[in-house]
């Protein structure tokens, strides 16, 4: 990809990928362990994996981008993204995984399912694998219509909570559903964290707004031949002119 990329005269850019669950169940925002390995190793034919940690590094200008890039998320935290541990692993790829802090009193509710979540162990054997840790908030709470105080608790909390259970800082937040507002921003700002993921759909790159980092979702409804078109621009802007439409009417 670095060929083409000079080939073609255009800059190395990165896209990132958010996935939930690996499932063969019927839960919309899982994918099979047979079409999650189907897809990364149609990336790694034609993109480069690098890390979040390499993400921010080349965001202040400290880090080069060779060739085209992705990055692997997981949001949530479930048990079941341990079927793909060992493939992971195998390539040397670095996903970063954003858990809750307090997944007893987590909002089932927005979350649509009940699968259990990977306890403290198996993220520290994660860690130690090279998945990098992230804070999903504390409860999966919806961040629309929250006071501050409940923002504090979500998110500034949060990562404290985190940090104790886990015994290492955690620099980097998803927002649950990709939710956030002015309130939100200013308190991750205050909170210390170096990079916060969206759902948003738009490309980005060296001047992007380090909390409003936008990533592309992955779920069972694409084919591989949506797949492979999901992070083209025109795809990009589609889905986004689709969910603007759906949140004004």
């Amino acid at each position: 990809m670095y060929a083409l990329d000079k080939i073609l005269g255009r800059k190395p850019g990165v896209f990132i990928l958010c996935y939930h669950s690996i499932s063969s169940d019927t839960w919309r925002y899982g994918v099979s362990k047979e079409v999650f390995e189907e897809q990364i190793n149609y990336l790694l034919r034609h993109y480069t994996a690098i890390s979040l940690d390499d993400l921010n590094l080349y965001l202040q200008g400290k880090k080069d981008l060779k060739a085209s890039s992705f990055i692997i998320t997981f949001d949530d935290g479930y048990q079941d993204v341990l079927a793909v541990r060992d493939f992971i692993k195998k390539l040397n790829i670095k996903p970063a995984l954003f858990v809750l802090s307090d997944r007893k009193a987590v909002d089932r509710k927005e979350l649509n399912t009940m699968r259990p979540f990977l306890s403290t162990g198996q993220i520290l054997e994660l860690k130690k694998d090279g998945w990098i840790i992230g804070c999903h908030s504390a409860t999966h709470a919806n961040f629309r219509d929250m006071t501050q105080e409940q923002l504090d608790c979500e998110i500034a909390a949060s990562k404290k909570s985190l940090e104790k259970e886990l015994g290492f800082p955690i620099r980097y937040f998803a927002y649950p559903k990709g939710v956030y507002t002015q309130a939100v921003l200013t308190t991750l700002e205050g909170a210390g964290y170096a990079l916060a993921l969206t759902m948003d759909d738009y490309t980005f790159d060296i001047k992007a707004k380090v909390l409003r980092i936008p990533r592309i979702g992955v779920d069972r409804t694409h084919d591989f031949v949506e797949f492979k078109a999901i992070f083209y621009p025109g795809a990009i802007l589609f889905r986004k002119l689709v969910k603007n439409y759906i949140m004004h009417v």
